[in-house]
């Protein structure tokens, strides 16, 4: 049920992080500093519907947690339509140098390509911009670190005003000035000729003014759409005919000895490989793809590796004739193999050099398997969010030696010899798939586990999409989205010391539990980030915090 917040009262407040902001509905507070009550929410459940959402008391909260997780696309409870007519309702309340930090921030360091230009193109349809010029252009040319990007963030202005003209001016500086990036090359490989607005378009536009002769004559190719067209390996695959399998698979052999091939190139080309691979070749790509050098300098998120797995994987349950006169199984067996050492490298170099990896601490860990968790990641993904908070799950039981594990729906499981008799986390990823635990989402029964076994841990870690409630009271359609929050302070009383983190998967805007409280924290997104954010906020640092101590 949506909640009409054009007649909520705004009250203007000092916020728990210390910044001006508007509270548009009240959070919850502990009654005493030593008793943790839980929240006093309404009384009568909500008849089919998913629960109402907890507003957080700090609009950059929201916004950031809605930055950190968003993809653009429609998810499970909330479309796009929605998520962006709540930002437009929130941002005027936030801090103008908040919104451009968290822009470059979330596409420099969280590598998010789309949100963060919406976020800037909302600012400026709010004025916000007017309150500090400088900085907001410095985040337009900072937050575009593409070529494309520049067509793009006109096509999202364009969208969100229904016009492209007049284009406001801090868009034209901070587009101008991010022309200049780019070389040719960068804008040949990134051009779209079907975009809503051309690189020809943005150039007539923003009048960007060229720092030498070279960009001068840049311009002017651009103008003419006289771009020359970067011979890429792409480009020379292309032109082999798909039937000519032993050309197509000299071209392969070629550019993967020569190291012309880049890894995250390589891990999405493996099923075309595989297509016309002998076994000269599957020992080369198989070479390549566990290489440890390549992989420390491509960076590449282990969840990477964990979409070529399950796609690869998936060749071994098809059964159509093209696929058996194709695919050698041995040859998908020796890639799947060589992702496993991947993976674990790629955990290596992403993870656990981060002190949170090294400590004795006490943890439970809990993988939400509800129905809404079975969404992907985008519209075209065939990760889930299912997998990525099984992914990370194990990922923590197998490192933090001092861990107990489970997955939770409408019961909760737990999975403590997971690894028994399985050396990686594919092995493990595969076992845990099977296990059916309902659709619903009862997350406090990993709390109420605790308990029941006296079982004392440090800290508290949920992967989820933070739609959480108690399916069991009443009736299987009746929900009360407060007990996780009833549960886990129940469990505080008796161990004041207990940690707990919500990695919020989504950013749908809600928090089952007061971010506010001591010892309760909110983590939105799956990047490589998300681990490295526990040390920080247990340092005495937070989400918002860190934004606004962020350099741009």
């Amino acid at each position: 049920m949506k909640q009409n917040m054009k007649k909520q009262k705004s009250i203007v407040i000092n916020n728990y992080e210390g910044e001006l902001a508007y509270s548009l509905s009240s959070g919850f507070q502990s009654s005493s500093p030593k008793l943790y009550s839980p929240p006093m929410l309404s009384s009568s459940p909500n008849l089919y519907s998913p629960p109402a959402k907890i507003k957080y008391n700090s609009t950059s909260l929201e916004i950031a947690s809605m930055a950190f997780a968003s993809l653009v696309e429609d998810t499970f409870y909330e479309a796009w339509d929605t998520r962006f007519e709540r930002l437009n309702k929130i941002i005027h309340h936030t801090p103008p140098e908040f919104i451009a930090k968290l822009a470059v921030f979330s596409r420099k360091e969280m590598k998010l390509r789309t949100f963060p230009l919406y976020l800037l193109v909302t600012a400026i349809k709010n004025g916000l911009h007017k309150k500090n010029h400088k900085i907001f252009k410095r985040a337009i040319t900072s937050t575009i670190d593409r070529a494309d990007e520049i067509s793009e963030i006109l096509a999202i202005y364009q969208r969100v005003n229904g016009r492209i003209r007049p284009l406001a001016n801090i868009l034209k500086s901070g587009i101008g000035e991010a022309f200049n990036k780019f070389n040719e090359y960068q804008f040949s490989k990134y051009k779209r000729n079907k975009s809503i607005v051309s690189l020809r378009d943005a150039l007539y536009l923003t009048h960007p003014v060229p720092k030498s002769k070279e960009q001068s004559e840049l311009f002017r190719k651009i103008a003419k759409n006289n771009l020359q067209v970067p011979y890429t390996w792409e480009v020379k695959l292309s032109e082999i005919p798909k039937e000519n399998i032993k050309e197509r698979r000299l071209f392969w052999k070629d550019i993967i000895s020569e190291r012309k091939l880049g890894y995250m190139a390589a891990i999405r080309n493996l099923r075309n490989i595989l297509e016309v691979a002998d076994k000269e070749l599957i020992e080369l790509i198989s070479k390549y793809i566990k290489d440890e050098k390549l992989i420390k300098n491509s960076k590449i998120f282990p969840f990477r590796i964990l979409t070529a797995y399950i796609i690869i994987k998936s060749l071994l349950n098809k059964r159509e004739e093209n696929e058996k006169e194709i695919l050698d199984i041995s040859n998908v067996r020796s890639i799947l193999n060589s992702l496993r050492l991947a993976l674990e490298i790629s955990i290596r170099e992403n993870f656990l050099d981060n002190e949170f990896w090294q400590r004795d601490d006490r943890v439970l860990i809990a993988a939400d398997f509800s129905g809404s968790m079975k969404i992907g990641l985008s519209l075209k993904s065939i990760i889930t969010l299912k997998d990525i908070a099984l992914f990370y799950g194990l990922i923590s039981r197998k490192y933090l030696k001092n861990s107990h594990f489970g997955v939770f729906g409408e019961e909760w499981k737990i999975l403590d010899d997971i690894f028994e008799g399985e050396d990686d986390i594919f092995s493990a990823y595969e076992k845990a798939l099977s296990i059916d635990v309902g659709k619903t989402t009862n997350g406090h029964l990993a709390l109420k586990w605790l308990e029941e076994n006296r079982i004392e841990v440090d800290r508290i870690m949920f992967f989820t999409d933070c739609i959480l409630w108690n399916s069991a009271e009443e009736s299987y359609f009746y929900f009360r989205e407060d007990v996780v929050a009833k549960t886990f302070y129940e469990y505080k009383n008796n161990h004041p010391k207990t940690k707990i983190y919500l990695f919020d998967l989504v950013g749908y805007g809600r928090t089952p539990i007061d971010v506010r409280e001591n010892g309760v924290y909110f983590i939105s997104g799956y990047s490589d980030k998300i681990f490295d954010a526990i040390s920080y906020f247990e340092n005495g640092s937070n989400m918002v915090k860190m934004i606004n101590e962020y350099e741009i």
